[in-house]
């Protein structure tokens, strides 16, 4: 595996070369130092791992740094962290269905209905464990699945470009003619009839699904 430095960790690694000059060249300080230090990249595949700096260190020279900024920092790279992991399982999880025959395939041998990019998310074990196991115990996972059993992907319409998290605390668009207030709306289709800017695509975890046949129930 390469050794990888994102901007997140040259960004670290330039502040820390600013904090700590001298320290930095007398340990000879390096970004790939700094990569290994949060764990992208196995100690063991260095050349010279008893060399490496422990992760404690760079918690204590980030919080050393004693500003928002660095505890941001610590934020970022574990989000990038958590990213990175994720793709490299998706990666994992394609090449396991590439050789297998089951690529983009549902759980049925039909055609999936999502993306490549949906079909590997949905697999990985962070959505299975926001979304439950909806392959081996679809009882227990949310029941917004399509035809085939897979993840259904569904749409918010919405003018709002910047939206980002959802919320049953103001009025929608049935409340005005007395229909269902506080409550949240979602389409199978991905253009709406509301003539909205933007359309949202989500997965939803609901576990329990009631059917109603108007907005007003």
């Amino acid at each position: 595996m390469c050794l990888i430095v994102t901007p997140s960790i040259k960004k670290v690694a330039d502040q820390i070369k600013q904090e700590y000059p001298k320290a930095c060249e007398r340990n000879g300080f390096t970004d790939q130092m700094c990569a290994e230090w949060i764990g992208l990249y196995n100690n063991t595949n260095s050349q010279n791992p008893d060399n490496v700096p422990s992760m404690k260190s760079l918690v204590n020279f980030i919080e050393k740094l004693r500003n928002q900024e660095g505890k941001s920092f610590l934020r970022d790279l574990e989000e990038e962290k958590r990213q990175y992991d994720i793709e490299q399982e998706m990666a994992d999880i394609k090449a396991k269905a590439i050789a297998d025959g089951t690529f983009m395939k549902a759980p049925n041998g039909k055609d999936t209905n999502l993306t490549e990019r949906q079909w590997l998310q949905v697999r990985t074990k962070a959505f299975k464990e926001w979304f439950g196991d909806w392959e081996n115990d679809p009882a227990n996972a949310s029941k917004v699945v399509d035809e085939n059993g897979e993840p259904l992907i569904v749409y918010h319409h919405t003018n709002n470009p910047n939206l980002t998290e959802f919320s049953a605390d103001y009025e929608n668009y049935f409340a005005k003619d007395g229909g269902t207030r506080k409550a949240i709306f979602f389409d199978e289709e991905k253009t709406g009839t509301l003539n909205r800017k933007y359309d949202v695509a989500v997965f939803l975890n609901i576990r329990e699904l009631n059917e109603y046949n108007e907005t007003k129930q």
